[in-house]
């Protein structure tokens, strides 16, 4: 367990893609970079251009190369992780400055175009625009959109309410529902990596669907508090959000109860939260200007759960061992 003191509240915490380097942001704009063996930090960078003014939102990430930070905060910043060179670029033109946005490990910025009938993209290391992800018909269109992490599935909350999921490569719909989705919910929609399995944001609270075929609600995270910051492990069948009596909370995506609570001292508010790459550690960011690092499980037990997901194939989802709820 290491937790460590910032000056203002945690808004962002990226690990690096070989997690041997945590990267964490705070309320007053300073970026810094973190070894995890040695829990040594240093300030990569420390103005208003980093400053987030949504802290929910996703934009701290770690592009897959290890050598570049991307900031999307008032302006878009790329920041060296090793030179610390700086970049400062003003907001693309026709992305929102505010609102739902995503930037991608490949070096992508995503955004809901102002129309809502299409996701743009610009590509950050080149900076010029790229091409449009996916665009709908009039009359037609979405409110929120997020994009599994291998970029093969998309999920987004349509006009009308209902969801659907996409298989990006065919452009199929792979299934289509109404989730009752949460209108004030700040990231309504998670995809885990491997775009099987949903978490909604919903009126009801927070719902699990297993989407790796057709649509079917398999569990409900009754403990977990609306309105914070939510996690999904990259292989194993769980999430880390808070619960009600604000713990910071591991939940079983295929039943909804809680599997471990953790006494962190975050805060009120779960500002940030993310799992390492191999799935071993969890880092979570609190209101209080905290961040925590500990253990999930250890090698044995990561090796016990992939090879039970390569053993399930590819299509199951997490719920291949385990029928529906």
């Amino acid at each position: 367990m290491w937790i460590q003191k910032l000056n203002m509240s945690v808004t962002g915490l990226a690990y690096s893609p070989n997690g041997k380097t945590l990267y964490s942001l705070d309320l007053g704009g300073r970026l810094r970079s973190w070894d995890i063996a040695s829990r040594k930090g240093r300030v990569l960078e420390h103005s208003g251009a980093v400053q987030d003014p949504e802290p929910y939102g996703r934009s701290l990430c770690a592009l897959a190369d290890g050598e570049l930070v991307v900031v999307f905060a008032y302006s878009l910043c790329v920041i060296g992780a090793t030179t610390r060179a700086f970049q400062l670029h003003w907001v693309p033109p026709d992305f929102p400055r505010y609102g739902r946005t995503l930037v991608t490990q490949d070096g992508r910025l995503l955004a809901v175009r102002d129309d809502k009938r299409a996701i743009i993209t610009w590509d950050i290391l080149n900076w010029q625009p790229g091409p449009l992800l996916r665009e709908w018909p009039p009359r037609l269109g979405l409110i929120e959109f997020d994009l599994s992490p291998d970029g093969q599935t998309l999920a987004i909350l349509e006009r009308r309410r209902h969801a659907s999921i996409i298989n990006l490569a065919s452009g199929e719909t792979r299934c289509r529902f109404w989730p009752g989705v949460e209108k004030m919910a700040s990231c309504p929609l998670m995809l885990s990596r491997d775009g099987n399995t949903l978490v909604v944001h919903a009126k009801t609270g927070m719902d699990v669907w297993d989407v790796s075929s057709s649509a079917t609600r398999v569990a409900q995270l009754t403990s977990a508090l609306p309105h914070m910051a939510l996690a999904i492990h990259p292989t194993a069948p769980m999430c880390a959000s808070m619960n009600r009596k604000r713990a910071l909370t591991l939940f079983d995506l295929r039943t909804g109860e809680p599997i471990r609570s953790f006494d962190l001292s975050l805060g009120k508010e779960l500002m940030c939260v993310t799992f390492s790459p191999d799935g071993l550690t969890c880092a979570a960011g609190g209101s209080n200007g905290r961040f925590a690092v500990f253990d999930v499980m250890c090698r044995e037990e990561a090796s016990h759960v992939d090879l039970q997901s390569r053993r399930s194939g590819s299509g199951a989802g997490i719920f291949a061992s385990q029928p529906h709820a």
